[in-house]
């Protein structure tokens, strides 16, 4: 019995939160900006890098 009742309140409150969290206003979007990827690895080579590791 207690099972149930948690479940069903939990269940409830669990749409509420998501129908009160889409109904909040989206953020402005901030324009164009740059794509810019960082990569940094360290103690690598440029022979070290394969594709699908085929040595292991």
């Amino acid at each position: 019995m207690i099972i149930t009742v948690l479940f069903r309140w939990f269940t409830i409150n669990g749409y509420l939160v998501f129908l009160f969290a889409s109904l909040l206003p989206t953020p402005v979007d901030a324009g164009d900006s740059p794509n810019l990827v960082f990569i940094l690895a360290d103690d690598m080579g440029y022979g070290d890098i394969q594709a699908y590791h085929p040595k292991s």
